[in-house]
């Protein structure tokens, strides 16, 4: 599935001085793991976000943490979205 132009435009214009979260996952659709109901990649993105969202950095501040888990939470809900329909390619 292909990022809308609303989620591009949003990133584009991503004000910086809030956190940031890079994510790099394999999603070929060709790959068997990506064939399952929940696909490899999900499952470990959303490995990799509680691991993120659990983490603890003893020189955070509670806004710093709370900001932490609204991008992880959100970045799970984001990338949850991009699951191509049944039917449809990615």
């Amino acid at each position: 599935m292909i990022a809308s132009m609303e989620l591009v435009r949003e990133l584009a214009t991503l004000q910086p001085g809030g956190p940031v979260l890079g994510v790099h996952l394999r999603t070929d659709p060709r790959d068997p793991a990506n064939t399952a109901v929940t696909p490899k990649w999900l499952v470990e993105l959303r490995n990799g976000l509680r691991e993120v969202d659990n983490a603890a950095d003893e020189g955070e501040s509670r806004g710093e943490r709370l900001a932490r888990r609204e991008l992880c939470a959100g970045s799970n809900v984001r990338c949850s979205s991009c699951m191509p329909a049944s039917g449809h390619e990615v």
